[in-house]
Formats: C-alpha cells, structure tokens, sequence
C-alpha cells in the first residue's frame, strides 16, 4: 500500500484509516446478505473491504490535485476521524458477528504482491512511468505521461491493499471488529517498505522481519 504509492511520488500515510473504513464495511455485510451461505458472504466482505479501503485512500490524491492541499496533512486528519467513527459505530452496536468464517488470506497476500510486482517491475510501461512520476511529475507530465489519473489510480490500489489487510485481520484473525484493531500496522508496512527500499522482494524480507 505504502510502496506502490511511494513510486509515484504519492506518500499514503493513510493506511490506518483506510483499514478502519474497509472494516466497517466488512462488518455490514452479513447485516446486509445475513441469509447467503458463508462462502458468499466471505467473497463479498473482501470485496467491500478492498472497495472502501480503495475509495478513502482516494479522498487525499483528490484534495492534493483539486485544492494543492498536501496529501500527508488529509491522510492523518482522516485517520483520527474514521478512528473515532469506527468507535462511535461499535459502541452504539456492535456491528459485527463473532462467527464470521475464518479465511486464510495467505493467497490473497501472494496474489497482492505479483501484482504490485507486475504494476512496479523495470522493463514494463507501468513501472517506467510509475518510476518517472516519482522522479519527475513535470517532466512525466511533458513527456505525455497521464501523472493525475496514474497517481489517482496508485492511491486507489494502495487503499485496496489496506483494505485486503483488514480484511485478513477481521475475518482471518479476530472474526470480528473492535476498537483499535489496526494500530501502528500502517507504520509497521511503511517501515517494512522502507526496509525492503520499494522492491517486491525487499518488502517481503522486511515484512517477515518485522513480523
């Protein structure tokens, strides 16, 4: 999340919030289709977590080009305010289940990382242009490179990577949401990032240092 935003110039600080939001919307889901059997219900709640996660980290990348407004300054207001929504939200009712089904997320985490690899990889148009916007947005953007919606699109990826994370630890983990579930991961990623300087294979190693 934080890594395939970086490559860009875009620094997604946002990854906290982002989880918080996809776990609200993961929480709805069974209220929503409580009758469709689990497996159904599973495939949705990834869904909606990788949908909500996507579109808040969505919200900073569109302030940055509409207003000039830095996307790091969004990010961290955004993260106390959805903070503080998740915890009005369970504790006027709990919206989760204790029995939702547990998921390995294993393959979901591999499937992640080939495409933030596939996006990210030298040799490729995506990668070139990922790497020449982070480098260089005026010169990106003279050379014809499409840096507004590359950007917007990298900060929607990143959020649905959070909103995978959530996912995992909500329905893999916790099998429920509640208060404070997401603390200090989106520094621990973006440590993990950094550690592994933005490569696919660095951000593992750092990620299983870490862990």
């Amino acid at each position: 999340s934080f890594s395939i935003c970086n490559r860009c110039g875009y620094f997604n600080i946002g990854q906290e919030g982002q989880m918080y939001f996809a776990a609200l919307g993961i929480a709805f889901v069974p209220q929503v289709i409580p009758s469709a059997p689990l497996w159904m219900q599973a495939v949705v709640m990834v869904a909606a977590g990788a949908l909500f996660g996507g579109l808040i980290s969505l919200l900073p990348a569109v302030f940055k080009f509409l207003f000039g407004v830095n996307e790091v300054v969004i990010a961290i207001l955004m993260n106390y305010i959805i903070l503080l929504l998740t915890d009005y939200l369970l504790n006027n009712g709990p919206i989760a289940k204790a029995d939702t089904l547990n998921t390995t997320f294993i393959l979901i985490a591999v499937i992640a990382i080939i495409i933030a690899y596939a996006l990210c990889i030298r040799g490729t148009v995506p990668g070139y242009e990922l790497r020449m916007i982070g480098h260089n947005p005026k010169f990106a953007k003279a050379c014809g490179v499409k840096t507004i919606r590359i950007v917007l699109v990298v900060a929607l990826l990143g959020g649905v990577f959070s909103g995978l994370t959530a996912a995992g630890e909500v329905m893999g983990v916790y099998h429920k949401v509640y208060n404070n579930f997401a603390v200090d991961m989106g520094f621990n990623g973006m440590t993990a990032a950094l550690i592994g300087k933005d490569s696919t294979l660095g951000i593992i190693f750092g990620s299983l240092i870490l862990g």
